[in-house]
This record gives structure tokens, C-alpha cells and sequence, in this order.
């Protein structure tokens, strides 16, 4: 019935098919043909962008083996105060000067209002050599709907 349908259309042949078909079929393909293997240190998912996320119940459960760094800004930490205790505050727009306070003895986990900065604060750390690192999916605003442990005092700077 389908096929009956369409060719009753009289449709013309969609002008770009012969040049994004192929494109489509390629799109995505790592160059060596091999799926990357997933992160092995937490159960990393890996969304349509390529960032690696993992559950805030996963971090909460595993805080002393990640080292959380919250990307907010300075006024955001001052007018929300709850944080992640112990976490590690350096605002997205600052990553990049002070990229060598972060740590690099435990997996990085990245964190932010929503979890949208915290994306570009993943990309970041991966553009500079980490490996092991990914975003708290849904940022603080998830964590707090799925009632984790806060501090109500703002973020620490490490020095």
C-alpha cells in the first residue's frame, strides 16, 4: 500500500539523495572501522555528541573515587550555595588558564548548574590529555531532584 502510494505521488527524485545517501551511510564511522571501547572506571554512557556521562547516583555512590569539579561561576556559587562537598571549583571560563590545578590522580567528574557547561568543561579536559573523565548528567539541578547529599557551603577552590 505504501509503495502504491508514493508512486502514485509522481514525486521527482530528490535532487541531493545521490550525495547525502552516501555521506549518511559513512557518518560516524570511526577511520578504523573499530567501535572505541567504553571507559572501564564507572558506566560511562556516551551520548550523540561524544560526551561521556555518567549518573549522579553512580558518583554520589562512588565519591571517593572521582574527583568532582564544579564549573559554575563565582556568582552562581555565591547565590547558590549548596555544592558537592570536597568538590573542586574552577568557573568554565577560567578551565583553560588554570587547567594545571586539576587533578590527575582519580577520574574526573564534571559538574554544573544543568549539565550543559559541564559538557564543554568534559571537552576541555579530553582536548588537554584526560582520559578518564565525564559529565554528572543533569548537573546539580538533577542531583538535588534525586535528593543527594549536598554541602550548604559554597564550592572549595583546591590550592
Amino acid at each position: 500500500d505504501f509503495i502504491l502510494y508514493m508512486d502514485s505521488m509522481d514525486l521527482p527524485h530528490p535532487g541531493k539523495l545521490d550525495i547525502a545517501l552516501p555521506a549518511n551511510l559513512v557518518a560516524g564511522k570511526p577511520a578504523d572501522d573499530q567501535i572505541p571501547e567504553p571507559p572501564h572506571w564507572a558506566p560511562v554512557t556516551i551520548t550523540y555528541s561524544g560526551a561521556h556521562e555518567v549518573s549522579p547516583q553512580w558518583v554520589a555512590t562512588h565519591r571517593d573515587e572521582v574527583h568532582i569539579l564544579d564549573v559554575r561561576t563565582r556568582a552562581e556559587t555565591l547565590e547558590e550555595s549548596s555544592s558537592i562537598a570536597d568538590s573542586q571549583l574552577i568557573p568554565l571560563n577560567e578551565l583553560r588558564v588554570r587547567i594545571a590545578e586539576v587533578s590527575r590522580t582519580k577520574p574526573i567528574v564534571t559538574i554544573c548548574r544543568s549539565g550543559r557547561r559541564s559538557v564543554l568543561a568534559f571537552n576541555i579536559l579530553k582536548e588537554n590529555g584526560w582520559q578518564q573523565v565525564a559529565n554528572i548528567q543533569g548537573g546539580l539541578l538533577r542531583w538535588t531532584a534525586e535528593g543527594l547529599p549536598l554541602d550548604n557551603q559554597a564550592s572549595k577552590d583546591c590550592q
